[in-house]
C-alpha cells in the first residue's frame, strides 16, 4: 500500500522533475555550458557577475536538486543527467566566484604595497600618502614594520 501511495505521489514529482531537467539541460546547451545560466541565475555570459554570491548559487542549486535528485525523481527522463550537469555547474561557479574574490584581494594588497612603498621611499614628502594609509597597507600585507628602519 505504501508503494502504491509513493507511486501515485511520485507521478506529479516525475513530471515536475522532467520539466526541471528539460529546463536545466536546455539552458546548459543554449548558453554553451555557462554555469550561471545552467543554474538559472542572473548575469549569464559575464554581465552582472558581482550580483551572484556563493549563497545565491547554492540556493539555486538546492531548488534544482529538490526536483532532480535521483532518489526523488525516479523514472523522470533526463533528471539524473540534469542533476549531474547542475552539480558540475555549481562547482564551476563557486570556483569562479572564489577566484574573482582572490584576484580582488590580491589586487588590493598590491595597491596597498605600492602605496606603502611610495610613502616609504619619498618619506613624508610624497603627496597624498598619509600615515594612516601606510599603517593600513602594512596591516594588509602581514603586520607592522617587523624590525629595521628604526632610529
Amino acid at each position: 500500500m505504501a508503494g502504491g501511495a509513493a507511486a501515485a505521489g511520485g507521478g506529479g514529482g516525475a513530471g515536475e522533475a522532467a520539466a526541471a531537467a528539460e529546463g536545466v539541460l536546455g539552458r546548459a546547451r543554449a548558453s554553451g555550458g555557462c554555469p550561471r545560466a545552467t543554474l538559472g541565475l542572473p548575469g549569464a555570459g559575464g554581465a552582472g557577475a558581482a550580483a551572484v554570491t556563493p549563497a545565491a548559487a547554492r540556493a539555486a542549486f538546492r531548488r534544482l536538486a529538490l526536483a532532480l535528485h535521483p532518489d526523488k525523481a525516479k523514472g523522470a527522463p533526463g533528471a539524473e543527467e540534469a542533476f549531474k550537469v547542475a552539480n558540475a555547474a555549481l562547482g564551476r561557479l563557486l570556483r569562479q566566484i572564489q577566484r574573482e574574490e582572490w584576484d580582488a584581494a590580491r589586487e588590493a594588497r598590491a595597491a596597498a604595497r605600492a602605496e606603502a612603498y611610495a610613502g616609504s621611499t619619498a618619506a613624508s614628502a610624497a603627496p597624498g600618502v598619509s600615515e594612516a594609509a601606510v599603517r593600513a597597507a602594512k596591516e594588509a600585507w602581514g603586520g607592522g614594520g617587523g624590525g629595521g628602519g628604526g632610529g
